[in-house]
């Protein structure tokens, strides 16, 4: 459509200012006409949805020109920020029954700025023009001005309107593309963590067939020694045996009377010496064999991957896994041998997995053994020690939630202290000691998940505490904390996952 430009000699700009608002009050009063204008104007608005701006200028446009007969009503946007209506852009009323007039009257059309939270502010921004061409029916120039400033805040209020349920559709569609997201994410992060879990407990199980794999490379050597002791004197004693038995059927053979060739036979076989050494054979076998036969069912333990709970004696599991890292503590061409003294209380049966336990055990025996190691290596005046203890806890120091009634047998906890004097750890590695995959050791020598492996035994599968003291240059302390009670089996099958 075609629209005549206003002719420039005769246009008149008007500002429309706050104050102005007594004398437009004062023309609604005076004027019905006006009030009946402004009333059709309203229900425009309201009759159009805020989403159809563009559908309630034009027909405010056309009231307006019918009202004041004039050629062209035109509602000019300059303003591009928040518009539902392009910038620069025209809607106009013409009536092509008139001809061009050079008399046209101009007003502003301001809107408020929007905050963050979507509410209006004081500050003003222009929006636009509302400009009326060749208006002649009123007589007074003052009142087609103040009607026009009338129209123009109502077309405030539907442009406002329409900013802001723009707005307002912009949030909702931004919040609902977030939520997606976040859906998304959090979808992401279940099958992430669901991942993560079953990769965990392959690598706890891989780290348990890893530390089973080093200990029988090393109990295997520990064994071949105790092994050919065992068959090189079985050798001796087989040959003594046959010696005496052969002595025997001598006598048999000619007892009463034995002939004078059986004096010489018995000097000849020092029987003295074979009855003394004979014996000494047989304690060193059945030592021997003791040994042997500890360390077997050690390693048998903590091989074991029963899933039975069972009532073990922690003593002697402890004892167990001490026979199974002997061989480290013994002393070494570059280093002495390391002590360890074991201070056992009277304590109950603890209900438990045995498998992991020992697992426990193992681990931090062996990080004790690591850390005295390593002192090792620069003091060589150094003692090395670990102090294993163990002892009763008292019933109302129980960390463990009680609700129900139970014997003080129940009640009881046990506390297994394991303290070496080596070099301490530094506070930022105690902070993550537990994390699992955190390691100060290189790479090819762990995956650092012997202490987290064993936290989660201990506090998760057991239900007990698991902590380190430690102050850096006097050593390291781990405490166990674990309930003798088996009330809680259904958890401990629950939680158990450390399967080979």
């Amino acid at each position: 459509m075609h629209i005549e430009e206003p002719a420039t000699h005769n246009f008149i700009e008007v500002d429309f200012q706050p104050q102005q608002l007594a004398p437009l009050q004062t023309l609604l009063k005076s004027n019905q006409s006006c009030q009946l204008l402004l009333r059709q104007v309203t229900q425009i608005i309201d009759a159009n949805p805020a989403s159809e701006l563009a559908t309630t200028l034009q027909a405010i446009a056309e009231k307006l020109r019918q009202f004041l007969d004039t050629q062209q009503v035109v509602i000019y946007s300059i303003h591009g920020n928040d518009s539902t209506i392009d910038p620069n852009s025209l809607i106009s009323s013409p009536n092509l029954n008139h001809t061009n007039s050079n008399h046209s009257i101009a007003v502003p059309i301001f809107t408020r700025n929007f905050s963050m939270s979507g509410t209006s502010t004081l500050e003003r921004v222009l929006w636009g023009m509302l400009i009326a061409n060749g208006s002649h029916m009123l007589s007074c120039e003052q009142q087609e001005c103040s009607i026009l400033k009338l129209i123009a805040r109502e077309i405030s209020v539907a442009i406002q309107q329409a900013q802001l349920l723009t707005k307002l559709q912009a949030e909702t569609e931004a919040r609902n593309r977030i939520e997606t997201q976040a859906n998304q994410y959090l979808q992401q992060i279940d099958h992430q963590s669901l991942y993560i879990e079953q990769i965990q407990r392959q690598l706890l199980s891989k780290e348990k067939i890893a530390t089973l794999g080093e200990l029988i490379v090393d109990l295997v050597k520990e064994i071949q020694d105790p092994v050919e002791f065992i068959f090189n004197t079985l050798y001796s004693a087989s040959q003594y045996a046959e010696d005496l038995i052969q002595l025997l059927e001598h006598y048999e053979h000619y007892y009463p009377t034995p002939p004078a060739t059986l004096p010489t036979f018995l000097q000849s076989l020092d029987t003295n010496f074979i009855k003394t050494d004979f014996i000494k054979l047989l304690w060193s076998l059945r030592a021997g064999s003791e040994q042997l036969q500890k360390k077997v069912s050690a390693l048998h333990n903590f091989s074991d991957d029963s899933r039975q709970i069972k009532k073990i004696n922690l003593n002697h599991t402890i004892s167990g896994a001490i026979a199974i890292l002997e061989h480290r503590l013994k002393q070494q061409q570059n280093r002495p041998g390391i002590e360890i003294v074991k201070e056992f209380g009277d304590i109950p049966l603890v209900e438990c997995l045995p498998s992991e336990i020992n697992q426990v055990f193992i681990s931090l025996l062996t990080n004790a053994i690591e850390a005295l190691e390593e002192r090792m290596n620069y003091d060589s005046s150094f003692m090395p020690k670990i102090w294993v203890s163990t002892e009763i806890l008292s019933s109302h120091l129980s960390l463990l939630s009680n609700t129900s009634v139970l014997s003080n047998k129940q009640k009881q906890k046990v506390l297994i202290h394991i303290y070496d004097n080596g070099t301490g750890i530094l506070p930022h590695i105690q902070r993550r000691m537990f994390e699992p995959f955190f390691t100060t050791k290189p790479i090819a020598k762990s995956m650092g998940l012997g202490l987290a492996i064993s936290k989660q035994i201990i506090e998760q599968n057991h239900r007990g505490k698991l902590r380190c003291n430690s102050q850096l240059g006097h050593g390291a302390e781990f405490v166990i904390e674990i309930c003798t009670s088996g009330r809680h089996n259904a958890d401990i099958k629950k939680h158990a996952n450390f399967s080979i």
